[in-house]
């Protein structure tokens, strides 16, 4: 277990990551910027564009915290790509890692990732790994993000690296600890941040908002001018016309006492502003604003249609917006797929999981769902009136995800499933074993005889997947066949016939099996 002792450090602990022995760490937690100039601006970009991220992305997190437009436009961009369906799937069905995915990676990360890749062109996160209380012996991982400021590109080695509380540490992106994102760029991603662009639109719309409040307080109220009588200012009449002026906020009637000429009356009058420079403040202010959302969003029609006026225009922008949140959820997918899914496999064995993200619109959901739903009854319809129809095909037009090219496997698995009372999920027990035997399976002692499919199936044990009624059939005979063959007690512990016998779940395997087989029989009657 390693754990960060420094002050002040949101302590990671965790064990050493299964496939490089790595022990997870503590990144570095920097102060936040509270103001910037212009020359500081000027150099921190400087910096970003020489791999030193540590000033741009603590710039990026005031932009994002201060900056209304910018706080706006990331939120509809973040927000859009939040909402999509996400699913984890193995050999085309949901794998058991659906239900766990974001214990792995909780929507806190990816929005602090997703947002770092926009900001500051990537997102990096550690997997920090811990023991399954639901699976003794074995590892769950578990992402953190790792804020920018914390890491820099050495160009001249052309090596990543995070500063840590045990000082620099290189890492290597897809090792089964560190994962990176780049949504636009594998050779520079930095130089699609975007805080190249905003920062100094940033400080010029700050900069105006302040000057336009200084010149509301001096200019935007008039100035009331007092006339007093000549040598009237410090009689008891010329104190008390003062003193109700100085508080003309609180009421609005002032006596002003009249003599028997203009020069020996009291008066007041108010002297306003004529100038028009408030405009060249709205003028910086509304565009600084719309470079920023141009920026973020890839367009401003959006946020501008009251300015252009069309509903096109802003359907026209939205377009625009989606293709660049499709981008972005096409690049979290992969990123997702060879530095986190890939790792797991390496270290459990089965079939390898894939992120799949649906960006259809909801509607186009909606339609695509109620489609399946048809094709599913059609189906049963068809084999009630004795009719052979092909499932594959048909499953295939409407997008319903397969087992495989076996189409009695498809009819059996999405069409006629047993009763609900009928549980196929393999139990904990069986997991485990074929867990042992998926990792002894990887250190060559499974002999050569091995099918692949056993090792497939071995996976969806594993990872404690509803089976087809047809494994459970299957695993039963293997079991009733080589039931014999197993000795009371296993002497050699990596032998073939053990690794064999552990991939098919075991004696846990071969007694559940037994059972559920005699129910689906009974079920058949």
């Amino acid at each position: 277990m390693a754990t960060s002792e420094i002050p002040g450090l949101y302590a990671v602990e965790g064990e050493p990551a299964p496939l490089t022995g790595a022990a997870p760490v503590t990144p570095t937690n920097n102060e936040h910027l509270s103001e910037v100039s212009a020359q500081a601006i000027r150099n921190l970009l400087r910096e970003h564009e020489d791999g030193v991220f540590l000033r741009s992305s603590l710039l990026a997190d005031l932009v994002r915290a201060r900056d209304a437009d910018a706080f706006g436009a990331l939120q509809q961009r973040l927000l859009i790509m939040a909402s999509y369906p996400q699913s984890v799937v193995a050999g085309g069905v949901p794998s058991e890692l659906h239900d766990a995915w974001f214990e792995i990676c909780s929507p806190g990360t990816a929005m602090d990732m997703w947002c770092d890749g926009v900001l500051v062109g990537f997102g990096l996160g550690q997997l920090v790994w811990n023991h399954d209380p639901e699976n003794p012996g074995f590892l769950k991982p578990k992402l953190y993000s790792v804020h920018p400021s914390a890491v820099e590109f050495e160009k001249w080695s052309g090596r990543w690296k995070v500063s840590t509380d045990q000082g620099w540490v290189y890492i290597t992106p897809g090792d089964g600890q560190w994962v990176l994102y780049t949504p636009r760029s594998d050779r520079a991603p930095w130089g699609w941040g975007a805080i190249q662009s905003i920062a100094e639109w940033y400080l010029s719309s700050s900069q105006t908002a302040n000057d336009g409040r200084r010149r509301s307080e001096t200019m935007g109220q008039g100035i009331w001018k007092a006339n007093l009588p000549a040598g009237a200012r410090q009689t008891p009449d010329g104190k008390a016309f003062t003193q109700k002026l100085r508080n003309i906020g609180r009421g609005g009637v002032i006596p002003c006492p009249q003599g028997l000429t203009p020069a020996e009356s009291y008066d007041v009058e108010i002297l306003e502003a004529k100038s028009d420079a408030y405009q060249i403040f709205q003028w910086l202010m509304t565009t600084g604003g719309g470079k920023i959302r141009l920026t973020l969003l890839g367009q401003d029609l959006t946020s501008q249609n009251n300015t252009v006026g069309t509903n096109a225009s802003s359907g026209t922008g939205m377009g625009i917006l989606t293709m660049l949140i499709k981008a972005d959820v096409r690049a979290w997918s992969a990123c997702v797929d060879e530095q986190v899914f890939k790792p797991i496999h390496e270290y459990r064995g089965g079939e390898r999981e894939r992120l799949l993200i649906d960006t259809s619109a909801e509607e186009d959901r909606e339609a695509n769902a109620k489609a399946q739903v048809a094709v599913a009854q059609s189906v049963q319809a068809w084999k009630a009136l004795g009719v052979v129809v092909d499932v594959e095909a048909m499953a295939a037009t409407a997008g319903i995800p397969r087992f495989g090219a076996d189409s009695e496997r498809t009819a059996t698995a999405l069409f006629t499933l047993p009763s609900k009372e009928i549980s196929l999920r393999p139990n904990k027990a069986m997991a485990a074993a074929a867990r042992r035997g998926l990792e002894l399976h990887r250190q060559g002692f499974s002999g050569e005889g091995l099918k692949p499919e056993t090792v497939s199936r071995a996976g969806r044990i594993a990872r404690r997947e509803s089976l087809t009624p047809d494994h459970v059939v299957e695993m039963a005979g293997w079991f009733a066949r080589h039931g014999e063959q197993r000795p009371a007690r296993w002497d050699d512990y990596k032998a073939p016939g053990y690794v064999a016998w552990l991939l098919w779940g075991g004696d846990a395997g071969r007694d559940w099996s037994t059972s559920k087989a005699a129910e689906l029989k009974a079920e058949e009657k």
